[in-house]
């Protein structure tokens, strides 16, 4: 589907208003237009006061098609305008072109505000659709993506789109009813002068088609340039404490001025096409101009034209040649528009390759086995095989309500992804997972993800207050619930000790706070979802030993009666396990007991001696 064709589909929610501000358009073209007949009968008068002209009706020498119309249309206004005195016609023309002057400035004011509020409108919905769009994408999706490219897709790319949507919804209907309503009018007055400039305007086109289709690819090529200088400068602020702590400020800016030059001269093609196009129009107009001064000499001459009219017949030419200038700047502005819109329509037209299956079912409360069965996975769609190596190969496991496994191996050895897997943020390539023998693939994703709460190593909080962090994933839960998980997590006597306790702001990603501090405000959260299935990917992994023996204890309480998969790092917390499962190169390695595992003197035993130390009491 073409971008004009889909922008066309946003645009059906408010034909209503598209269709007033185009009733609006149309009477606002005829009254701007239509008053400049008046200038006819003021020249008349106005040469009657000097004495070159001899008070007649200059309609009479209206020789264009629909003449006698024309005539006596002339006649009426003439009529209508006619005062006791020659000073109180041209007055009565004065007040008139006044009056019809507010008018057409109330329209213009109502028909614009209209044109701009279904502009932003249909902006805001295409950018909130696209929002919610990736969203529905899978984590899969997002590691092949560039942060910075996506971002600069949601703003600059949508913003130039606003240019098509004005076009489309307002100068496409606007300026050619002004042009034709010129037309309408030119012919009324002389149809010889107007044959002149039908047979000129064509050249106007020309170069508009022509140079149109050089601006819309550029304009998509340097969106993508202006997507890496997004991505350039999302890295450099994401990673200033490593950008300044490595005094890494002056190549940053050299990699950004790279990037920045690189979209100048995609920009700069841009540039010059549009300024030959308009260059080349305004040579035209010329054109058009002059020939319809001779063309009007000459018959003037042969008195088949008076000056009046003559001169009614440039303003109308004036009123007709500006529209087309308009028209051709907007078409070369939706020829850029239409860049950004394939690259936006791009992410809209690609499918989530996790979807609820159509006969899925929402799973209640997890009560009897986790199982993973033959299950297989494997990153990105490289065909190195750097890339393409298995994170997880043929992993057979089960686990049972209520019980706690371990997770340990060396890095890179698939624990994560496991985790992963099972809160299906990835498809597995083969083998598949069930919970209480229903495959995840039957399960709706909403349901499933509502039975876990996830505490990780890379802990994310948001810009906003502790009380909303903790809450993110409980949104109706009360303050006396929050105040509950924050004791639970050993961090309330820290938020009460702040100056404006839960309501504080915690900067982005919770830059404010300790890293201790941010993982208990995160263990609180994963808390207070109160969930049936806990994954901790090394979860006290940042906490000093004072403050994880006490987050530890809250741990084990939250663990009772809940399934809980842990990635550890801890000795303490590997031996207080159910079970332990050994990953090495996403396989399982052993299994087992810690004392078991010991006894065996595999993989475990050699890890046990690298794992942390439970902290002394």
């Amino acid at each position: 589907m073409r971008p004009a064709s889909q922008l066309f589909q946003y645009a059906r929610r408010y034909l209503g208003l598209i269709i007033l501000t185009t009733v609006l358009i149309f009477i606002y073209i005829f009254i701007s237009q239509g008053r400049w007949l008046l200038i006819s009968p003021f020249i008349k008068y106005c040469e009657a006061i000097i004495g070159t002209h001899t008070l007649g009706s200059p309609s009479n020498q209206i020789t264009g098609i629909g003449a006698e119309f024309g005539k006596k249309v002339m006649a009426v206004l003439e009529q209508w305008i006619q005062g006791n005195t020659i000073r109180q016609s041209i007055f009565n023309i004065g007040w008139i072109i006044l009056i019809l002057g507010i008018l057409t400035a109330l329209l213009n004011y109502i028909k614009d505000y209209l044109q701009g509020l279904v502009s932003l409108k249909i902006i805001i919905d295409i950018r909130n659709r696209l929002c919610a769009h990736l969203l529905t994408m899978s984590l899969r999706f997002f590691n092949d993506k560039k942060t910075g490219d996506l971002l600069s897709r949601l703003t600059n790319d949508i913003s130039i789109i606003q240019s098509s949507v004005n076009f489309l919804f307002g100068d496409i209907i606007q300026q050619p009813l002004t042009i034709l309503m010129a037309f309408a009018f030119m012919f009324m007055l002389d149809w010889q002068l107007t044959l002149i400039v039908l047979v000129l305007i064509p050249f106007i086109a020309l170069p508009v088609l022509f140079l149109g289709k050089r601006i819309r690819q550029a304009r998509k090529t340097s969106l993508a340039k202006l997507g890496d200088v997004t991505e350039s400068m999302h890295q450099m602020f994401s990673g200033i404490r490593i950008v300044k702590s490595f005094q890494m400020e002056h190549a940053e800016i050299r990699e950004l001025s790279k990037e920045n030059e690189a979209f100048r001269r995609k920009s700069l093609s841009i540039v010059r096409v549009k300024a030959l196009g308009m260059s080349l129009i305004e040579f035209i107009g010329t054109i058009i101009v002059l020939c319809v001064l001779f063309g009007a000499v000459y018959l003037i001459k042969n008195g088949r034209l008076n000056i009046p009219l003559a001169f009614n017949f440039a303003v109308f030419l004036a009123t007709c040649l500006k529209p087309i200038r308009v028209l051709t700047s907007s078409y070369n502005a939706l020829q850029e528009s239409f860049g950004g819109a394939e690259r936006i329509f791009e992410l809209m037209n690609h499918k989530p390759d996790i979807v609820d299956a159509p006969d899925s079912i929402g799973l209640s409360d997890f009560r009897r086995e986790i199982s993973f069965k033959n299950l297989s996975f494997t990153y990105g769609e490289d065909s190195s095989d750097a890339v393409r190596k298995p994170a997880l190969s043929q992993i057979n496991l089960s686990v049972k309500y209520g019980e706690t496994i371990a997770i340990v191996g060396p890095t890179g050895s698939g624990k994560s992804t496991l985790l992963d897997l099972l809160c299906r943020f990835y498809e597995p390539t083969e083998g598949s997972i069930e919970i209480d023998g229903l495959n995840l693939k039957k399960i709706r994703r909403s349901s499933l993800l509502k039975q876990i709460a996830i505490v990780s190593q890379e802990t994310f909080l948001f810009n906003d207050t502790i009380r909303n962090n903790i809450s993110y994933g409980k949104p109706e839960a009360t303050l006396d619930e929050i105040k509950e998980a924050s004791q639970a997590a050993y961090i309330a006597d820290f938020i009460e000790g702040l100056p404006q306790g839960y309501e504080t702001v915690i900067g982005e990603r919770g830059v404010k706070l300790s890293g201790g501090e941010r993982q208990r405000l995160a263990i609180a959260r994963a808390l207070l979802k109160n969930p049936r299935i806990l994954l901790l990917d090394e979860a006290t992994s940042a906490l000093d030993s004072t403050s994880e023996k006490i987050v530890q204890a809250a741990i084990n309480n939250l663990m009772k009666n809940r399934t809980t998969l842990i990635i550890a790092h801890r000795l303490s917390t590997v031996q207080h396990s159910d079970r332990i499962i050994v990953f090495e190169e996403g396989r399982i390695a052993e299994e087992g007991r810690h004392e078991e595992l010991i006894k065996r003197g595999g993989l475990y035993s050699r890890l046990a001696g690298t794992l942390q130390s439970a902290p002394a009491d």
